[in-house]
């Protein structure tokens, strides 16, 4: 991609903290004195907005493509300039919440690998984790508009399973995993947590 950036990115299943983690990260990182640009998938462009709010009307293969779609604008037109710049970019969500909501839509892993062959991986992955009850609380409280947020029991345990399943499977591939588990440490603890991680992982 060029440039001497630092791409980071942050996923885990709904409600485990993601965004708030990836604000508080991009905010540590600025006060240290780095350029930093915090960022969201799906983007704020028109088609990150037609999937974020399109789960309802568009599903499986189709919806999976137009998060693709969306992901490849996205690099092109913000991710990358960033990197270019030598800023930092902290991405909330990325692959990896494909591979496991798409699977939960019914898509076959391998066309999930073949519509992102060609996306740049990041310097540092970031994988939260959680109990399941605990996701399922928060997300039930902040409340849903995708229907990849339901809280029902089976559904998000099984989100929770398949993201530890897909963190173990990109790592064999050489893919950047972190894992953090957020236990029962409030979000000042994760804050620092997570910076800690960062700082080590990638001596930023």
């Amino acid at each position: 991609m060029g440039g001497e950036g630092v791409f980071i990115t942050v996923d885990g299943p709904s409600g485990v903290g993601k965004s708030t983690v990836a604000r508080s990260l991009g905010r540590l990182l600025a006060g240290r004195g780095w350029t930093v640009t915090c960022t969201t998938e799906p983007s704020s462009a028109a088609i990150g907005e037609l999937a974020r709010f399109g789960t309802h009307e568009f599903h499986r293969r189709a919806l999976s493509c137009l998060i693709a779609a969306d992901r490849y604008h996205h690099v092109d037109t913000v991710v990358a300039p960033a990197l270019e710049c030598g800023e930092v970019v902290v991405c909330d969500r990325y692959l990896p919440s494909s591979l496991v909501l798409d699977q939960l839509d019914g898509v076959p892993v391998d066309f999930v690998w073949s519509t992102h062959q060609d996306l740049p991986w990041p310097n540092l992955a970031i994988f939260l984790s959680g109990d399941w009850r605990l996701c399922a609380e928060r997300a039930a409280r902040r409340g849903n508009h995708s229907r990849f947020h339901r809280a029902d029991d089976p559904v998000k345990r099984r989100e929770v399973e398949l993201f530890e399943q897909v963190a173990g499977e990109l790592a064999t591939k050489g893919y950047p995993v972190s894992r953090y588990d957020i236990g029962d440490q409030d979000a000042e603890a994760v804050r620092q947590g997570i910076a800690h991680l960062v700082c080590v992982q990638l001596g930023l």
